[in-house]
C-alpha cells in the first residue's frame, strides 16, 4: 500500500503477564513455541504490503531490539521504509517517558511528516490475530471517515477488559462505554486504528491527554463524518492477561487450531534460533501437542506448547503447560495447568501446579494457572502449588545453562 505507514505499539508492560513481562516488553512476550507477540502485527504488514513500520518502545526494550534486530526476517531491511524502533529521547526542552498512547504520537510526529504517509495504522502488539489491513483501508476510503476502528465480537463476561461500543449498520458508533462490567454492546476496540495523517496531526495538537480514545478522539466518537467503526470478523485474542495467554496455547492444539499457523497464504514471520531437529526419545509420549526444534523428549507430553530447547526427562509428565524456551523438566517430575519461562530448571521428582483435578488456589486472577519467572530453579521434590507466581532467578550464560541441562539429560 502506498504512502501508508504504521506504528506498532510495543512501549508497555501489563500485570496482567505478571513476571512474563518483568524482563521484556509485551511486544516480547514468546507465543506459540517459537514466535514473539509483535510478530502477528508485523507479518499483517508485510502481508498487507506496508513496509513503512515504527516501532514504540520503552520499557525494557532489549529483548524486543534484539528479536527485530533489522528486520530481516520480514524482509524490512530496506533503503525505503523497514521497520525502526523508536524510544522516548531528550529534546531541547528536556526528556520525558512516553505518558500513553497519544503521548507517544505526539513526540513522533516528524516520523509521519518525514515518511510522507497519507494514512497511518495505530497497531497494538499484544494480539493475536490475522488480518488484511488493505481491507480495513479500503473501508476507511469508502466511508469517508477521517478515523477507523477495527472493532471485534467478544464473549459475555469478557466486557470488563475493553472498550465496547454499539455502531449501526454504516459504522457509526452509537454507543461507547469503557470496560463495563455489563452492556449490550458486544464490539470491542481492538487496538487497530487508521487515521488519515493530517487530521490526526491536528487532533493531537489541538488535545494534551495521552489517552488516544479518551482525551483525543472522544469529542469526535459519534461524528460519523469523522469516525466510523471496520468490523473485523476474523478470531483475534488479546492475551494480554495470563489466563487468556494460556487459553489462547491451548486453542492452538487440536484439529481446528486458531489461528491457523499453517496457512501459506499468509504466513507469521519471525526470527528463529538455530536448533537441531527434535530426539524423542524411546520413553517419551506426545499427545496433541506443539513441539518446537531442539526439543528432547524422554517423558510424556500431552495438550502442550514446547518451545526450542526444551527437555523433559525420563518419568516426567507434562500436561496443559506452556513451556518457554530451554526449560529442562527433571525425571519424574510432573508439570501441569502452568506456564514457565526460558532457562528454567525443574529437579526431579518435583509437582508444579494443578496436579489433582480438584486442586483450586484461591486466586481468581490467575484461575489456577501456575507461573514460574525467567531463570527459577525449583529444587528436586519440590512442591510448588497452583496459582503460585515463582519469581525470576539470577541468569547465567546459556551456553552454561544448556551445557548443565546436557549434564543431567545425556
Amino acid at each position: 500500500m502506498k504512502r501508508v505507514m504504521a506504528f506498532a505499539l510495543a512501549g508497555g508492560r501489563t500485570r496482567g503477564l505478571s513476571v512474563l513481562s518483568q524482563p521484556r516488553s509485551v511486544a516480547a512476550v514468546p507465543f506459540a513455541g517459537k514466535f514473539r507477540l509483535i510478530d502477528f502485527t508485523l507479518s499483517n504488514c508485510v502481508n498487507s504490503e506496508i513496509s513503512d513500520i515504527a516501532v514504540l518502545a520503552q520499557y525494557a526494550p532489549l529483548s524486543l531490539a534484539q528479536h527485530l534486530g533489522r528486520g530481516e526476517p520480514w524482509d524490512l531491511d530496506r533503503r525505503d521504509g523497514g521497520v525502526q524502533i523508536l524510544q522516548p529521547y531528550a529534546r531541547q526542552e528536556g526528556a520525558r517517558w512516553y505518558e500513553g498512547t497519544a503521548d507517544a504520537l505526539r513526540q513522533n510526529l516528524d516520523v509521519i511528516e518525514n515518511s510522507g504517509a497519507e494514512r497511518v495504522f495505530l497497531l497494538s502488539s499484544d494480539l493475536i490475530y490475522k488480518m488484511d489491513y488493505s481491507w480495513m483501508l479500503q473501508h476507511h476510503l469508502d466511508s469517508g471517515a477521517k478515523v477507523t476502528l477495527a472493532v471485534g465480537n467478544v464473549p459475555y463476561g469478557e466486557t470488563a477488559r475493553f472498550g465496547m461500543v454499539k455502531a449501526d449498520e454504516t459504522g457509526r458508533i452509537e454507543e461507547f462505554v469503557e470496560k463495563p462490567a455489563v452492556t449490550a454492546a458486544r464490539l470491542a476496540f481492538m487496538g487497530v486504528y487508521l487515521f488519515d495523517a493530517p487530521f490526526l496531526k491536528r487532533i493531537l495538537l489541538e488535545t494534551r491527554g495521552a489517552n488516544l480514545i479518551l482525551d483525543v478522539l472522544m469529542p469526535f466518537i459519534h461524528d460519523a463524518s469523522l469516525v466510523r467503526v471496520y468490523p473485523f470478523g476474523g478470531y483475534w485474542d488479546d492475551v494480554g492477561s495470563l489466563p487468556h495467554y494460556f487459553r489462547a496455547h491451548q486453542r492452538l492444539l487440536g484439529e481446528d487450531p486458531a489461528p491457523n499457523l499453517y496457512d501459506h497464504g499468509w504466513r507469521i514471520f519471525t526470527r528463529s534460533e538455530e536448533m537441531p531437529p527434535v530426539v524423542f526419545h524411546e520413553s517419551a509420549e506426545v499427545v496433541d501437542s506443539l513441539v518446537s526444534n531442539g526439543a528432547v523428549i524422554a517423558g510424556r507430553v500431552e495438550r502442550s506448547v514446547l518451545s526450542p530447547g526444551v527437555h523433559i526427562g525420563p518419568g516426567a509428565v507434562v500436561r496443559d503447560a506452556v513451556l518457554l524456551n530451554g526449560t529442562y523438566i527433571g525425571p519424574g517430575a510432573v508439570v501441569e495447568r502452568t506456564v514457565i519461562d526460558k532457562n528454567v530448571m525443574v529437579g526431579g521428582g518435583a509437582k508444579v501446579g494443578r496436579i489433582d483435578a480438584d486442586a483450586t488456589c484461591g486466586c481468581p486472577e490467575f484461575e489456577g494457572i501456575t507461573l514460574v519467572g525467567k531463570w527459577a530453579r525449583i529444587a528436586d521434590g519440590a512442591r510448588v502449588e497452583p496459582g503460585v507466581v515463582v519469581a525470576p532467578g539470577e541468569p547465567m550464560p546459556e551456553v552454561e545453562h544448556y551445557a548443565r541441562i546436557g549434564e543431567v539429560t545425556l
